[in-house]
């Protein structure tokens, strides 16, 4: 067995006890370190985008353009801001991430008994970074920043990940392929549909799909319910994924 899951919405609420946003983006945005002109312009960028991403109904091809967009767009903001790793490191002592309920008991199950957890996110390493920590069973795949010597950002990581490119194959250049490449049971777990394609290029015998459905419930459940195997609604807690993962390691 191995676990793939994607980390904003999933691992993470999809909004904060305070009714903000709880991505890794989110967390940058509203951390009121990059002033009032980059708050606006990211804001924008979320309500033009953000919508788009949660449609289930738009073509891929057209999504897939629309996700990139995005992505370059707030990654060309942020370093626009001047954000650098002092401020990154203020981020993540003043705005952390909340999990969802029993999250970490799930990060915790899977990793102290050496199943493979792969974090494959679309958001910002640096951010999860400061809630979860990558060992030798768990790697967290996901855009990172480059710093120069004084710790200012002056890029980011070659190939950006977004919501709508994540997919199996991309998994095979990196060490954690090797872990994972002869397991023929996976757990995946996501908020969007597009998370599925993380079984793009791999094979497997048994998949069980795990939706976490946090926006547009009543009109997107149909939908999801075709996509995945378990559903959880409104910012649910992992008490079923929970459950399935102390099964395995006690029949194990």
């Amino acid at each position: 067995l191995h676990v793939i899951s994607d980390f904003d919405a999933t691992l993470s609420k999809s909004l904060s006890s305070n009714e903000k946003s709880n991505t890794t983006f989110g967390k940058i945005q509203n951390s009121g370190l990059l002033g009032e002109e980059f708050e606006r312009k990211s804001k924008e960028l979320k309500d033009y985008y953000q919508p788009i991403e949660h449609s289930v109904g738009l073509a891929k091809e057209e999504k897939a353009v629309k996700m990139r967009e995005w992505t370059v767009k707030a990654w060309d903001l942020i370093v626009e801001s001047k954000l650098n790793r002092g401020l990154i490191d203020e981020i993540n002592k003043t705005q952390r991430i909340e999990m969802r309920l029993g999250a970490l008991d799930f990060v915790s199950d899977v990793t102290s008994t050496g199943i493979p957890l792969l974090i494959y996110s679309g958001g910002i390493k640096e951010i999860i970074d400061g809630t979860l920590k990558e060992g030798d069973s768990m790697q967290i795949l996901s855009n990172y920043f480059i710093f120069d010597d004084q710790g200012e950002i002056n890029g980011w990581i070659p190939k950006l990940i977004d919501s709508s490119a994540k997919t199996g194959d991309y998994i095979k250049q990196f060490p954690h392929f090797q872990k994972i490449k002869e397991k023929d049971h996976v757990i995946v777990m996501g908020d969007l549909v597009e998370d599925l394609r993380v079984l793009e290029g791999l094979e497997h015998q048994v998949e069980l799909k795990i939706g976490f459905l946090n926006r547009n419930v009543d009109e997107n459940l149909n939908k999801f319910k075709k996509k995945f195997d378990v559903v959880i609604i409104n910012d649910g807690p992992m008490i079923f994924v929970n459950t399935i993962i102390k099964q395995i390691i006690e029949t194990s």
